[in-house]
């Protein structure tokens, strides 16, 4: 059981749960939205979650990653354990494929969203010719087939149904969010080749396509005293256990206080 830590003052406490309450529920102009309740994301979330089974896939969050990021992770198993929560090894389901395809698919979504001002005004946009910018992405969805498209849907299906096999036997997974520490304006540089970006946001992309809610919070730091950071990730319309989860790590650590010294 998740035992309650001491409350102590922070900068951005609740922050993100109040991010989420202005945009959650039905919304009677999108008929994608889920006609389901809103809850009280703040209701009782100093109260201890209850047992809680968090999986991590070690293979998957130690593959071509720095050891400070790897170490940090150990650090806040262990802040986990000292909650209460049960750790529980899993595999998750391969996640090559639908990072593969996340380029296309991000960029056809974008190209959407953006027809009614692009390329009619695409001087406004920045330069086309970088993955890095809006524009670029959304000059490559423009390039998608219909067969690429499908592709990258049957592939976002497959993903997002391994993924709640995975969450049948764990309340939560643990996983990071970037393989090496956050990037300054110098380094982002390094990530402007399609490959290397794609490569670099292998984590998050997975449950982006999949539709799963996260909440990503500081772990530790690194080189220089930059931010290293990890996710929760759980079940669709679970959210308030990501919360209280994430709330109960916040109180015990003071990691979301520090700031690098740029």
């Amino acid at each position: 059981m998740l035992k309650p830590g001491t409350p102590r003052p922070s900068r951005g406490r609740h922050r993100g749960p109040l991010h989420g309450v202005p945009i959650a529920g039905a919304d009677p102009h999108d008929p994608t939205t889920v006609a389901l309740p809103v809850p009280d994301y703040l209701a009782g979330l100093d109260a201890p979650t209850g047992p809680v089974r968090i999986g991590v896939d070690r293979a998957y969050n130690e593959t071509r990653v720095d050891q400070a990021t790897i170490g940090m992770l150990d650090d806040v198993v262990v802040v986990l354990r000292r909650l209460g929560a049960t750790i529980v090894e899993v595999t998750l389901p391969d996640t090559s494929t639908i990072n593969a395809v996340w380029p296309r698919y991000a960029g056809v979504e974008a190209a959407i969203a953006h027809q009614e001002t692009y390329p009619s005004h695409a001087s406004e946009y920045g330069p086309a010719d970088t993955p890095r910018s809006i524009a670029g992405l959304i000059t490559h969805g423009h390039t998608a087939s219909a067969i690429e498209l499908m592709h990258a849907h049957h592939q976002r299906l497959a993903f997002t149904g391994g993924l709640a096999r995975t969450l049948c036997d764990v309340d939560v997974l643990l996983a990071l969010v970037q393989p090496t520490t956050s990037l300054t304006l110098a380094q982002e540089a390094l990530y402007a080749d399609p490959e290397a970006l794609t490569d670099f946001l292998r984590f998050v992309t997975p449950f982006n396509m999949a539709g799963a809610p996260t909440i990503t919070r500081p772990g530790g730091v690194g080189e220089d005293d930059m931010p290293l950071g990890f996710q929760f990730a759980g079940r669709p319309f679970e959210e308030r256990l990501l919360i209280r989860l994430d709330h109960a790590y916040q109180r015990e650590t003071d990691w979301h206080l520090r700031h690098p010294a740029l």
